[in-house]
């Protein structure tokens, strides 16, 4: 196959990163290191001990989080010495946040929609603010679609889901737009949770439904794909390809997250392995090369509870390693 790279009108504007954070084909590499272990650990720790992931941290665009974890982790001086940091190392800040959610969420355990999750961000908001956060470069949506699977009325049918899903999040977009006009707005979706039609449909009914609504609709979508049901007769890359190329005639950014799939679905006493994270994160790396996809922007994030620390780099272990690693690993040529 032809290697190919799927461009859209965004990509120029993605992140406004240094050459230096975009990778040998310049695609923009965001990472999210893993909020649980040890209470937000990993990102204290590329804060503190920043000369332990200096090489890592070149190759960066920026680096995000969950503002209701951030809430709950650090103090208000933990927060004002995070976001020195981040403007030290001229890094962007991106959020992930909920749209809908239905009860027993993570937060507080209430049900979300758009305007109840707006609100709960300008809490937020304000409490960072006043830490000095500085300007968000993204807000990525916390699969809007796949959640309204639960919390649209029950007697409805899978397209009247699809459509609740697809109005919050619409709405959410026009509630961020008018607060943060600057930044960069879009969906998470899972796959093969969600099929590729499902995802493509979502996507093309909230972008009409921002055009109807005279609001710029989402800047991109980020793929959350579950590669390793791929073997088990569940999705293909074939799909990511199909849901890519999507996104280019949409003119919004195909933004792919990369983690270890299959590490919740190994042996118990496997899934702690010390190389896990980063053999995964390589494993998906080398697939997406063979099939020939070239997001747009690259998302390194971990929500497992590996790896256990973020830095040294030089320890293969660590969530900074496998930002090298993955780095190094997006230089091989595609197939052609």
């Amino acid at each position: 196959m032809t290697r190919r790279r799927f461009l859209s009108a965004g990509v120029g504007a993605l992140v406004g990163a240094s050459a230096g954070a975009l990778g040998a084909d310049r695609r923009p590499m965001w990472v999210m290191p893993p909020p649980w272990p040890g209470n937000g650990r990993c990102l204290w720790e590329m804060v503190t001990r920043e000369a332990d992931w200096s090489k890592a941290r070149k190759t960066v665009a920026g680096i995000g989080y969950w503002p209701w974890l951030m809430n709950q982790h650090y103090t208000d001086e933990q927060l004002r010495r995070i976001f020195a940091a981040l403007r030290s190392w001229r890094v962007g800040l991106g959020f992930e946040v909920p749209v809908l959610k239905g009860e027993r969420w993570g937060y507080d355990g209430k049900p979300l929609d758009a305007e109840a999750a707006f609100r709960q961000w300008k809490l937020f908001e304000e409490r960072m603010l006043a830490a000095g956060m500085p300007e968000i470069r993204w807000f990525a949506f916390d699969e809007p679609i796949y959640a309204a699977r639960h919390s649209a009325p029950k007697f409805a049918d899978p397209a009247d889901r699809l459509r609740h899903g697809a109005e919050q999040t619409a709405a959410f977009i026009g509630l961020m737009r008018r607060s943060r006009p600057r930044a960069r707005l879009g969906p998470i979706e899972p796959y093969p949770a969600l099929s590729a039609d499902e995802i493509i449909g979502a996507v093309t009914e909230i972008n009409g439904l921002c055009r109807t609504a005279k609001v710029r609709g989402p800047d991109f979508l980020r793929l959350d794909v579950d590669w390793s049901l791929f073997d088990r007769g569940s999705g293909s890359w074939e799909d990511v390809r199909k849901i890519a190329e999507r996104c280019g005639k949409l003119r919004i950014t195909f933004s792919l997250i990369y983690w270890a799939a299959d590490q919740p679905r190994l042996p118990e006493r496997e899934r702690e392995g010390p190389l896990i994270w980063r053999d995964g994160v390589l494993r998906q790396a080398a697939m997406c090369r063979q099939a020939g996809i070239r997001p747009d922007e690259v998302v390194l994030e971990s929500w497992l509870h590996v790896p256990q620390h973020a830095v040294p780099e030089c320890d293969p272990t660590t969530f900074a390693a496998s930002i090298r690693a993955l780095e190094q690993a997006m230089r091989e040529p595609a197939r052609q």
